[in-house]
């Protein structure tokens, strides 16, 4: 019965009407793929984000990444995937096609290049949640833009190479033009790599106070091309990223304790007792300080006007002023001990004998 009804519509005169080399009836029939098309297509679409919101992803998840770039695609893309699969039902001319399939082919390079951006954009802003350092952010965001304008150069080349377009000497312009801008911005791109290097070594991160070369100072700011360094005596200073990977840095925030050597001496008349006594008096007042860790006390030499002592120790703080403030009581404390136990501490002298002649 069906098909005896198929075959009477298939036979009316209006249905075999051809109309630019297409019956009626084939453009009926295109439009009932079109629309078959369209509305499996957003099924699938509907199914697919149900069940991957069924995992119950996080909004900083890689599903969730892939969730927003689903439904970021408009209907107008999908119905006109829709149209051009359906299309190809009816009998064009190779110019019509060529262009339905030159728009197809942009499109899906733009909505392709839309989300990688996205995952890129996710892959940087876990890095920075990650990263407590201020400078993160800027660092990110420079390397997220260098990708991707590098994907967008691939991906107008790959578009303009689909639509026939002859692109062998525009890429040989493109890298006689690349080596001609890296001569002339070699030392701004030095830096920039070098700002690179800084973000993933880390050598040193924002509020570190370090020493590079003869300069020393706390770390404000890293750039994309230089780094600013707060010196001890407030002035600000500008170095270059290349200038900075290119030197050795000493980085004082890394420290989590300093080592303390120091020296003094005692007058040539000390008593054997009292020198024996010396090295417990000064384990006792290093280890009455709170950040301080006695390591060893030694009578060293005989020198030329004392009986000279060292003393090692340790402060367990990468705090400068700590390091200075507990320094100072153990001399302070030693000093008082010492004229307490008539310990009399030495200082240069010359005995000079007179001979009558």
């Amino acid at each position: 019965m069906f098909m005896e009804y198929i075959e009477k519509l298939t036979n009316m005169e209006i249905l075999n009407y051809s109309v630019l080399e297409n019956r009626v009836l084939d453009y009926l029939i295109f439009l009932a793929i079109f629309a078959f098309l369209f509305l499996i297509i957003k099924i699938i679409k509907g199914v697919l984000i149900r069940r991957l919101k069924e995992a119950r992803p996080e909004k900083d998840s890689f599903i969730g990444v892939l969730i927003d770039f689903i439904l970021s695609i408009r209907s107008s893309f999908y119905l006109y995937l829709a149209f051009y699969i359906s299309i190809n039902y009816l009998t064009l001319p190779l110019s019509l096609i060529n262009f339905f399939s030159g728009v197809l082919l942009v499109w899906v390079v733009f909505r392709l290049m839309a989300g990688v951006q996205m995952f890129i954009d996710f892959t940087l802003n876990k890095k920075i949640l990650k990263d407590t350092d201020p400078g993160t952010e800027v660092a990110a965001k420079n390397i997220g833009l260098i990708f991707k304008g590098i994907l967008w150069v691939f991906a107008v080349l790959l578009i303009l190479s689909n639509l026939g377009i002859e692109i062998t000497s525009l890429m040989a312009g493109l890298g006689i033009g690349g080596i001609a801008v890296a001569f002339a911005f070699q030392k701004i791109l030095e830096d920039l790599f070098s700002s690179f290097a800084i973000y993933f070594d880390k050598p040193f991160t924002v509020g570190d106070f370090i020493i590079v070369g003869n300069e020393v100072g706390t770390v404000e700011r890293i750039g994309i091309k230089t780094t600013r360094i707060r010196a001890l005596q407030g002035e600000e200073i500008v170095m270059s990223n290349r200038e900075l990977t290119n030197e050795r840095i000493h980085n004082f925030k890394k420290l989590q304790r300093r080592r303390a050597t120091f020296n003094f001496g005692v007058i040539y008349g000390t008593s054997d007792e009292k020198m024996r006594m010396i090295p417990d008096i000064v384990k006792k007042i290093v280890d009455s300080k709170n950040l301080a860790e006695f390591d060893r006390t030694h009578f060293t030499e005989f020198g030329d006007s004392s009986l000279n002592f060292e003393v090692v120790y340790y402060v367990s703080s990468a705090d400068f002023a700590d390091f200075r403030n507990t320094h100072q009581e153990i001399l302070f404390d030693i000093k008082s001990e010492f004229t307490k136990k008539d310990i009399e501490m030495a200082f240069p002298t010359r005995t000079v004998h007179l001979f009558k002649g």
